[in-house]
């Protein structure tokens, strides 16, 4: 697929995921995984985040555990 058309199908996706109850959640997921052959973790996570221009993804790759001790 091209890039352009899996932004909108992201996009519209994603707006029927947020709003779906636990059982169409699970047949929204298996439709997206059918057109895009994405792991499944992955498509959820894909889902529940949706798109953005911008790329946010300081949000989700913060360092966790321990502060480093030495430079």
């Amino acid at each position: 697929m091209k890039r352009i058309d899996m932004t909108g199908l992201i996009e519209k996706y994603s707006k029927k995921y947020r709003k779906a109850g636990k059982k169409e959640k699970s047949r929204i997921l298996d439709e997206f995984i059918e057109l895009t052959e994405y792991n499944r973790s992955y498509a959820s996570l894909i889902l529940r985040r949706g798109y953005s221009k911008k790329n946010k993804r300081s949000k989700f790759t913060k360092r966790r555990g321990r502060k480093k001790k030495y430079d």
